[in-house]
């Protein structure tokens, strides 16, 4: 029943800062796990089902790029062939459908964790702290809409690179992916100096009640 509490409030439809649970945590972590382990397994598979003839073209996945551009997507779904392109959907498919929850859900229990622990010893900073929740919301947000796209300009590659719908759709995927990784990478720091000041507050604590006794 726990579990199910916190998926309900992981996935927005609740209130995101009950999601607590150690156990949905380890949960979270397992299915990233099994995921990440099938996203190798099938990037793998789908390299080796890519044709070479274009051997300018990057055979990586979108989701691992850093933005990327109309003609390069053009000739890497080229490279790929039909069955690449399932391969890659397979892929979304699992990100959209497991991995973005498992991923939110699991850094939320941190998140929250860290910031009920900075209210019950330093109310002050309890703001900052219950705004950081919001970062693997934020993630996950930018990673499915990168999703939506990615799927949509795989469906419906255009025959040019020059096509003006599709190019729109490859600049909207360009732009959730650079907004993902950016907030992925400036959260980190983030998180490392929020659990080192967790740590500090919490052996502070500790020796103010042994000093009291």
């Amino acid at each position: 029943m726990v579990l199910v509490e916190n998926l309900f409030h992981s996935t927005g439809a609740g209130s995101h800062r009950k999601v607590i649970d150690i156990g949905f945590f380890f949960l979270c972590c397992g299915i990233m796990l099994i995921c990440s382990l099938f996203f190798a397994i099938l990037e793998d598979e789908l390299i080796s089902a890519s044709s070479l003839k274009n051997e300018a073209a990057r055979l990586d996945i979108f989701d691992r790029r850093f933005g990327y551009g109309a003609a390069e997507v053009h000739s890497t779904l080229q490279a790929w062939g039909m069955r690449g392109r399932l391969l890659y959907l397979i892929i979304e498919l699992l990100d959209g459908a497991l991995y973005i929850f498992a991923f939110r859900g699991a850094f939320l229990v941190l998140y929250n964790r860290m910031a009920n622990v900075i209210e019950d010893l330093h109310p002050k900073l309890s703001l900052i702290a219950h705004a950081m929740t919001y970062i693997p919301i934020l993630i996950g947000f930018f990673d499915m809409l990168e999703n939506m796209a990615h799927v949509i300009m795989t469906l419906h590659m255009a025959t040019t690179s020059t096509s003006f719908a599709w190019i729109l759709i490859v600049r909207f995927g360009s732009t959730m992916n650079t907004l993902k990784w950016t907030a992925f990478y400036l959260c980190q720091p983030l998180f490392f100096v929020q659990a080192l000041a967790v740590f500090i507050m919490v052996v502070g604590a500790a020796c103010r009640i042994r000093k009291q006794e």
